[in-house]
């Protein structure tokens, strides 16, 4: 079995993998629906969860996949950010 700490590293590596790819401008629209629903939400529950065990708080909400979806380019500022003690999904975006 994984730990947490392991699902947390290649979450987030698959996380940054499908923003990087979602900023290109010409990708297909088939690709760029598959990335945008399922992909995006499954890596970013599974790198939630994985946070929520090792940090404990709420790191997940539906809200983060419209928000990583909407503006893929801030996707390390946005990972990092989960990573803080006091993250609060609601707090942390109504800066946006």
């Amino acid at each position: 079995m994984s730990t947490a700490d392991w699902r947390e590293e290649k979450s987030e590596f698959v996380v940054q993998a499908i923003c990087r790819v979602l900023s290109f401008p010409d990708l297909p629209q088939e690709a760029r629906h598959d990335l945008e629903g399922e992909a995006l939400w499954n890596a970013l529950k599974l790198h939630a969860d994985a946070l929520q065990e090792q940090m404990g708080g709420t790191r997940w909400s539906p809200e983060l996949v419209a928000r990583f979806r909407k503006q893929p380019e801030k996707c390390n500022d946005w990972l990092a950010s989960m990573h803080e003690p006091n993250f609060a999904i609601t707090g942390y975006f109504d800066k946006d």
